[in-house]
């Protein structure tokens, strides 16, 4: 897996934890997925968060053919957030560091289509060792993941564009 910060620039995963990895601090990790261009994106976000301070993190992307299948989809989702965790315990496991937390992108709510695979998809992961968390708090995969999900991999943040939006707009009133 290869992981890239924020900004994209590439990071290797052992670096980032010794940077940021302490006892107090629990990492998380988490995976969502879009079709885009019929292709299937998958981004897995590894976050480290300090509580009540906020978190740093990571991201590693990957695009595999179009998956239409909802199931397919959540199942890989969860594989691609087990392989993180299994670098991660590779790293950390000569530490008092706990165990990541896996966030999973399905709601338990039998009104949500994803609810008909809670219970395998997390059971695969508990069956791991891992702790596992579903919406509405897996926020690793429903929120940061999903962010870059639907952010072109070459897309700056959305607060940089309206800027240069603004400056150009001026620029083109006053000539």
């Amino acid at each position: 897996m290869k992981f890239e910060s924020a900004r994209g620039k590439p990071i290797d995963i052992q670096v980032f934890l010794e940077t940021y990895l302490t006892n107090d601090k629990i990492i998380y990790i988490g995976t969502d997925s879009e079709i885009i261009n019929g292709k299937t994106r998958f981004i897995t976000g590894v976050a480290i968060r300090t509580p009540f301070r906020g978190a740093n993190y990571i991201i590693a992307r990957h695009t595999t053919r179009a998956m239409e299948s909802l199931g397919e989809k959540l199942i890989q989702e969860a594989m691609y957030s087990l392989e993180a965790a299994m670098l991660v315990m590779n790293i950390i496991k000569e530490t008092n560091v706990e165990p990541p937390t896996i966030h999973v992108d399905i709601n338990k709510d039998p009104q949500h289509k994803s609810s008909k695979f809670a219970s395998s998809i997390i059971g695969m992961v508990i069956a791991q060792g891992f702790k596992c968390e579903a919406k509405p708090d897996s926020w690793c995969a429903s929120t940061l993941a999903d962010t870059y999900c639907n952010k072109s991999p070459y897309q700056k943040n959305s607060r940089s564009r309206n800027r240069r939006i603004k400056r150009r707009n001026k620029q083109t009133k006053s000539s």
